[in-house]
């Protein structure tokens, strides 16, 4: 029993999978957290131990000051720079949590087993494990997890949930750029979405036969839904942040995130690791030039201009929503 305490209350294991009987944890350490991108296959280094317990020892956990809601949770609209934004918010007493890979399956319990909300909830805890009871704790979902927003938000009261909302223009660009992986990825992120949302499925059928452009603005157009579900429950713990915005003012995004989150970070550190992330691609393991980055899907975005222009004006006509200006009264994180 002893040993099972340790791997529950400690964050150096890190719940990876579970299924009805067993839940695995990767034994990983907190240079892992920080060098890591994605807590998942993509974890650097990759941890080569892993440990087995019982499902249900996920429901026994005992409590400890160390576990507690997260400060702040980020749920994105994909390909936004929110890793980017993630990376930068790293620091010696802010713990950061990328897109830990459990959170798909806990997604998916809740979209298909109406009776696995204390075990979602029990899994979810095990993530806001930390190293010391002053550190702050940030967690970034995929969003293929953000239906798990309302648990999160109901298990801590307190936290922060700060939306990072990229444009539907550079999403239909990301998609293009990831175009066989999205011709897999987002018919089965839209069938997600009918267990998410009511009423998503008559929308679907009223689109008709969608190509993946369509598709990928429909995608985008439920994401919106989801955020201004959760805007009309919990807007006073809620921020938004547009892409452009961080782009244009990092050093700005990361200060308003420090002070509301209550972060002790001087100035000269804050700058010291934003400089560094804007220097690389915060998803490259080689640190790829952003600059070159950028240049790239510049002139791809105009190669695609007319393909573009005509998929949101298909979107427009099946009532999509199409542009930030439609979620419901968001607070922005910089005004």
């Amino acid at each position: 029993m002893h040993e099972h305490h340790q791997i529950l209350l400690h964050p150096d294991y890190l719940l990876s999978t579970l299924d009805a009987e067993h839940c695995r944890f990767a034994e990983i350490s907190e240079r892992t957290y920080r060098q890591s991108a994605f807590l998942d296959h993509r974890m650097q280094p990759m941890p080569d131990q892993a440990v087995r317990l019982p499902t249900q020892a996920l429901l026994k956990a005992p409590d400890h000051p160390r576990i507690r809601p997260a400060e702040l949770i980020i749920a994105h609209s994909s390909f936004c720079a929110s890793t980017l934004l993630s990376r930068m918010l790293d620091a010696e007493d802010v713990l950061v949590l990328r897109e830990p890979q459990v959170l798909g399956q806990l997604a998916n319990l809740r979209r298909t087993d109406n009776g696995s909300q204390r075990l979602v909830e029990a899994a979810i805890w095990q993530l806001y494990k930390r190293y010391h009871a002053q550190q702050k704790l940030v967690i970034k979902l995929s969003n293929y997890a953000n239906n798990l927003l309302p648990d999160m938000l109901r298990l801590g009261t307190q936290s922060r949930l700060l939306i990072m909302l990229g444009s539907l223009e550079e999403f239909l660009v990301s998609m293009h750029l990831h175009a066989e992986e999205a011709a897999r990825s987002v018919p089965r992120f839209l069938q997600a979405m009918q267990l998410d949302l009511p009423d998503t499925t008559t929308f679907s059928n009223g689109c008709g036969e969608p190509d993946l452009f369509q598709q990928t603005s429909m995608l985008w157009h439920l994401q919106l839904r989801q955020f201004n579900a959760l805007l009309g429950q919990y807007d006073a713990n809620i921020r938004v942040l547009l892409t452009e915005q961080f782009m244009a003012a990092p050093d700005q995004t990361i200060t308003a995130i420090d002070q509301w989150i209550e972060a002790d970070r001087d100035n000269a550190q804050r700058e010291r690791v934003i400089a560094a992330m804007m220097g690389i691609d915060a998803k490259s393991r080689g640190g790829e030039a952003s600059a070159a980055r950028s240049n790239t899907r510049r002139a791809l975005r105009e190669s695609l201009r007319s393909q573009i222009d005509a998929t949101r004006q298909w979107a427009i006509e099946h009532g999509l929503h199409t542009t930030h200006t439609d979620l419901l009264h968001p607070s922005y994180l910089i005004e």
